[in-house]
């Protein structure tokens, strides 16, 4: 019998932890795991899932009262798990986390929370309580050292840090024409993390100079009407281009002569490690958990400026935009990733933690 996991989360959109959380359903449904998963929040698929997930959703959509909503959906849950029978549970990003480890204690089955994010951001009453949750799962998997460190001894005891994978099959070959002249950035349209008003007011500074060159930021969500007011009060509505978000990344990016990461916060950056898988030069802000200075080793294969400057970044954009050999090898550089991080790489490493607490489930196969 196929040892069998059921993996949570509220929605799977086309950020990061959708698309990591879809490449785990479908890895491990092709390595003899029984893999259900289960969104609980979101009927629509903005992942690719293979034919041989299952994919589970609640009954009964949760009352908007946010304390009954909790309490329903950790019982719905629990009465999924017991309906299920999974040897294991994973879930991931905060709410989640903390619904399903609530949820697989009452059922007796071991949870595995996976940390997405940065820990330390955005710190409030929600993080305290977030953290004692956390005391309860059996393992943890984080995406930094960083990451990791955030929290008491005794959680970093039972985790292990798993980076985010590529995808090696669907790379692209570099583009070897002449570039496009543009700059380009992904992400989600939130500014409070991602932080595009900074990129716009940087490439202000530069726009005169570069009088060619485009910004297109790729991506949708609530802070849109804010960035295209700070298009127009920059006079750039001519210069910054929004196309919204898309499925293919790869092809939106591929030909740009730069790519930027300007967010005060990340996880494990996918827009990043894409961008320079695909071989562009990028400049990367160096994000508190430590990811990007993980990923880009200064002036090698890539960029680190400190979060939140406007004057960095901009002379960041015009010093490879002034210098197209050493943004050409930087981006050469860059792709140097893709072993480390190709996905055939990671589900091994996934597997390996996982199986651990499958006992003879797994060892039986």
């Amino acid at each position: 019998m196929n040892p069998k996991v059921l993996l949570i989360i509220h929605r799977l959109t086309y950020g990061g932890a959708g698309k990591v959380m879809a490449f785990l359903a479908n890895k491990l449904s092709v390595e003899g795991f029984d893999v259900y998963l289960l969104t609980y929040e979101g009927g629509e698929l903005m992942q690719f899932l293979a034919a041989s997930v299952h994919r589970v959703q609640f009954r009964y959509p949760p009352p908007p009262i946010p304390v009954l909503k909790r309490v329903l959906q950790i019982v719905q849950l629990k009465g999924m798990i017991t309906r299920i029978k999974p040897d294991l549970a994973i879930s991931f990003l905060p709410y989640p986390n903390m619904i399903s480890i609530a949820a697989c204690k009452a059922a007796g089955v071991p949870i595995i929370i996976a940390e997405r994010g940065d820990p330390s951001a955005h710190r409030s009453w929600f993080t305290a309580i977030r953290d004692i949750f956390y005391n309860f799962a059996d393992g943890c998997v984080f995406q930094t050292c960083g990451a990791q460190k955030y929290y008491p001894r005794n959680i970093q005891a039972k985790g292990v840090i798993i980076p985010n994978p590529v995808d090696a099959d669907k790379i692209p070959v570099p583009w070897s024409g002449e570039r496009d002249d543009t700059i380009v950035n992904v992400g989600r349209f939130d500014l409070e993390d991602k932080r595009q008003d900074l990129l716009i007011k940087a490439f202000a500074r530069v726009a005169d100079r570069f009088p060619d060159i485009k910004l297109i930021l790729i991506g949708d969500g609530k802070d849109q009407k804010v960035i295209e007011h700070v298009i127009a009060e920059c006079h750039l509505k001519e210069r910054v281009i929004l196309p919204g978000a898309t499925m293919n990344v790869y092809a939106m990016i591929r030909k740009a002569k730069v790519f930027v990461l300007s967010s005060d916060h990340e996880g494990y950056p996918n827009a990043l490690i894409e961008a320079m898988s695909v071989g562009l030069p990028c400049i990367s802000t160096n994000c508190p958990s430590g990811a990007p200075a993980e990923i880009i080793q200064h002036m090698e294969n890539g960029m680190l400026i400190e979060p939140g400057s406007i004057d960095e970044l901009a002379d960041a954009m015009a010093f490879l935009l002034e210098n197209p050999e050493t943004a050409a090898a930087m981006g050469t550089n860059a792709r140097q990733i893709i072993p480390k991080l190709d996905g055939n790489t990671i589900i091994e490493q996934w597997k390996s933690y996982i199986t651990k607490f499958m006992g003879e489930t797994y060892s039986s196969r």
